[in-house]
């Protein structure tokens, strides 16, 4: 199961798959909850074998640009984000990054669309900038 949740962890963080995908794949060993988005719920089970994976800025960065370039809606950028700071203990910031605190505060930003409503095109591209990515 670790393999399997490793790979999983790895598409969704990297863009490759949507909340359903990898809910449906940690079916069993995680509960995704997302139905509202002032009340997000991610459980784990005891004991499920959940992998460590890494992620950077970059990973930030593309989900934004897709976003940007209409590929999808900010309440899914907003739910990616959440998945990320809900799961931090499973989701660990590239060692070498030299501003962790940048790349936190814009994943706390993207959650709070969820609650707050739609994130705009320049909301969208000033965080591409704090975290010194073009967009």
């Amino acid at each position: 199961m670790i393999d399997v949740s490793r790979d999983a962890l790895t598409r969704f963080v990297r863009g490759e798959w949507s909340l359903a995908e990898l809910r449906d794949e940690l079916q069993g060993s995680v509960t995704i909850d997302f139905e509202n988005p002032a009340t997000r719920i991610i459980r784990v089970a005891p004991g499920a074998p959940l992998a460590t994976v890494e992620f950077n800025r970059s990973d930030i960065g593309n989900a934004i640009r897709r976003f940007l370039s209409f590929e999808g809606e900010s309440q899914n950028l907003s739910n990616w984000a959440a998945v990320i700071r809900m799961l931090d203990s499973h989701f660990t910031l590239d060692p070498r990054d030299q501003n962790p605190d940048a790349v936190w505060s814009a994943i706390d930003d993207l959650v709070a669309v969820g609650v707050t409503g739609e994130l705009d095109r320049q909301a969208a591209e000033d965080l591409l900038r704090s975290l010194e990515l073009e967009p």
